[in-house]
């Protein structure tokens, strides 16, 4: 029974290890793991933008969080979101763009032709990967869809942090940096899949 136990225990510290350190893998490691899903989606001519901004101070406080999302050329919509605790580096981006493609709703799990993202050196080393599974990464500052749906969820959870989140437990301790980061991401997965409007 002992022997079971610390067993267990051990499974599960390895678990929480492994997790934290592929966090902190690099990007060519991470890409090995991603490629192969991906290559497996179907290819479809569609484009995607993705960029992250700073939240507001009346959004997050003075946290200093960020905002990342993916939204779709053709519906319009947000197909991913993503709210950090530090600005964005390439991981995150690979991250945020897999989890988009890979995500069955609102448009199913696919690859698109082409990403538009905004000038920022730390993407360029991304843009090969994506080349080698059809993806050409565009440069542009002109990222309009993304801008309208940043804007209009940013809007959205600005109406909503004051009230405290009921799918949150309540207690009557200081909200700590997780704990924001929490209810803020469900909020945006809310916004991502019950509230945002479809395009006309």
């Amino acid at each position: 029974m002992l022997h079971e136990e610390v067993a267990r225990l051990t499974r599960s510290w390895f678990g929480i290890l492994m997790a934290a350190w592929k966090d902190h893998w690099p990007l060519a490691r991470r890409w090995a793991f991603v490629k192969p899903r991906l290559l497996r989606l179907p290819h479809k001519a569609h484009g995607m933008e993705v960029d992250f901004c700073p939240l507001p101070d009346n959004v997050c406080d003075e946290h200093g969080l960020w905002l990342g999302l993916v939204v779709d050329h053709g519906l319009g919509l947000i197909l991913m979101t993503s709210i950090l605790d530090e600005p964005p580096i390439v991981q995150d981006l690979l991250k945020i763009l897999s989890e988009a493609m890979e995500c069955p709703l609102p448009s199913g799990r696919f690859r698109p032709e082409v990403v538009f993202l905004r000038d920022n050196p730390e993407w360029e080393q991304l843009f090969p990967h994506l080349g080698h599974v059809g993806i050409e990464a565009v440069v542009s500052e002109d990222l309009l869809y993304w801008d309208a749906k940043a804007e209009e969820l940013i809007e959205w959870l600005k109406d909503r942090w004051s009230t405290p989140s009921e799918v949150v437990i309540q207690t009557d301790e200081e909200p700590t940096i997780g704990k924001i980061l929490l209810e803020l991401r469900i909020l945006a997965h809310q916004f991502l899949f019950f509230e945002q409007p479809e395009k006309k």
